[in-house]
């Protein structure tokens, strides 16, 4: 780079002075050399630029494999065969260590991964089988928490704020798609989307009855990625791969659970060993769909929020002075534009918490407090 400004000093100020004869017979060259030549170094510094940021790069994936790919271990899940009535390997995924709390290792994997299994085993790198206790698991979010015991000094994982998280960022998917003969398998790939709501069905009735709200990447997962790690670049566990679109028409479509998620969901698991959802007891549409809809009695300025449309009995909030036709637009003191929102908000809070909702009523915004429920259905 000296060399660059070098040369360009010394063009500018040679032509400046009026004197090209002397500086063509000095450097035997003519400016449009020296310009070539500047064009040449320009292109060489570039280039050394380039090959130096991806080498840098490559340097701190291979890190963040090298530091945590020991944290990704394997979970096996024994169920009955009823052919001969032996206990044996059904299926199986991949889990995370996050901490160690009385020389017991405790890892996060998904709910499909051990659902209905009579043994569990965290299974590690080495091929050795250890039998794993179920903490907890969460059909709704597709968590579940195994705890388990080993002599060998295993990585604990971190489990980052999926909160930070911006699209186009590098992301590795670490897991063991297709079994154990790919153990710790490593892909990589970008955050594709932010906010990807999936509807699913959690009881197998043919009825879908939860949406998911999931990080959306392009990092290669397959069947045995379930309950595996998504890495950022600094070796934060910012998602727990969970599922991916199979279909002819598109590639590379994965989903993770967001990290923040994880850690309330497997908190409340170590807890009670199970998730209580508390329910408001409404029925209502997003502020703007309605008006878009065009029969509204919505007044023209107030666009966002959610309309409560019906109040059920036995609810949490049958009992407060929230009525039908309110509009709300905060809970506990954070905007709320739609009804996806709410709900959002309503699932980071408890049973038997007391939270505040904000409510337009014929022009006047008021605070309504609410002492939540136990949802009927959990």
């Amino acid at each position: 780079m000296k060399k660059i400004i070098l040369i360009l000093f010394l063009s500018l100020t040679l032509v400046g002075c009026g004197i090209k004869n002397e500086a063509e017979n000095y450097y035997n060259a003519t400016i449009e050399d020296i310009k070539a030549e500047l064009l040449e170094e320009v292109k060489r510094e570039f280039k050394r630029d380039v090959v130096n940021d991806v080498v840098n790069i490559e340097d701190m994936l291979t890190a963040v494999v090298d530091e945590n790919a020991r944290s990704v271990i394997g979970v096996s899940n024994f169920q009955t065969d009823p052919r001969d009535s032996k206990v044996k390997e059904f299926g199986t995924g991949s889990g995370v260590i996050y901490k160690k709390q009385q020389g017991m290792y405790y890892a996060v994997t998904n709910e499909h991964v051990i659902n209905d299994a009579e043994e569990i085993y965290a299974v590690l790198e080495t091929g050795e089988y250890i039998k794993a206790i179920l903490v907890g698991q969460d059909k709704k979010t597709d968590v579940a928490v195994i705890k388990f015991s080993s002599r060998e000094d295993l990585k604990i994982a971190k489990l980052g704020n999926s909160d930070n998280i911006e699209r186009g960022q590098l992301v590795l998917a670490i897991g063991n798609p297709d079994g154990y003969d790919f153990f710790g398998s490593v892909t990589m790939g970008v955050v594709s989307g932010l906010t990807r709501y999936i509807s699913m069905d959690t009881d197998a009735d043919g009825i879908q009855d939860w949406e998911a709200n999931l990080l959306q990447h392009d990092a290669a997962i397959s069947p045995g990625n379930s309950g595996g790690a998504l890495f950022d670049i600094n070796g934060n566990v910012i998602g727990i791969n969970n599922m991916k679109i199979v279909k002819d028409a598109v590639s590379n479509i994965g989903f993770a659970i967001p990290s923040n998620l994880v850690k309330r969901i497997t908190a409340e698991l170590e807890e009670k060993g199970e998730i209580i959802r508390p329910f408001l007891g409404i029925s209502g549409n997003d502020v703007l769909a309605i008006k878009q809809s065009g029969s509204t009695d919505i007044p023209d300025s107030i666009n966002r929020g959610v309309y409560v449309g019906a109040i059920y009995d036995g609810s949490s909030v049958s009992d407060s002075n929230l009525k039908v036709g309110d509009i709300i637009v905060g809970y506990n003191n954070e905007q709320v534009d739609t009804f996806r929102e709410l709900r959002e908000h309503l699932l980071q809070s408890r049973v038997s918490d007391t939270i505040t909702l904000t409510v337009y009523r014929n022009g006047v915004e008021l605070e309504i407090q609410i002492t939540l429920k136990e949802h009927p259905n959990e």
